[in-house]
């Protein structure tokens, strides 16, 4: 069962979002600056987790297909003898 891309990533943008906003604000930087850069932060985060989990999902589906065709090999090898 694949993950789900969307709310992996929506998770981590938020998260990324507020940390960086708080790292910003707690740097004593002015406000738009903390805005502006949380929010290109939270877009790569978003951007890159996509990306990420997609990878992973097709790592898992070759797994899975792969094992999946194995198995079937050694059932019609033991039927055949």
């Amino acid at each position: 069962m694949p993950l789900p891309v969307k709310s992996i990533s929506v998770s981590l943008a938020v998260v990324s979002l507020f940390m960086i906003s708080f790292v910003g604000w707690f740097a004593g930087l002015d406000p738009v600056v903390c805005c502006k850069r949380s929010v290109i932060g939270a877009v790569i985060v978003y951007v890159g987790a996509t990306i990420v989990v997609r990878l992973i999902n097709d790592i898992l589906i070759n797994v899975l297909a792969k094992s999946q065709i194995e198995q079937q090999e050694r059932d019609r090898s033991e039927r055949g003898n």
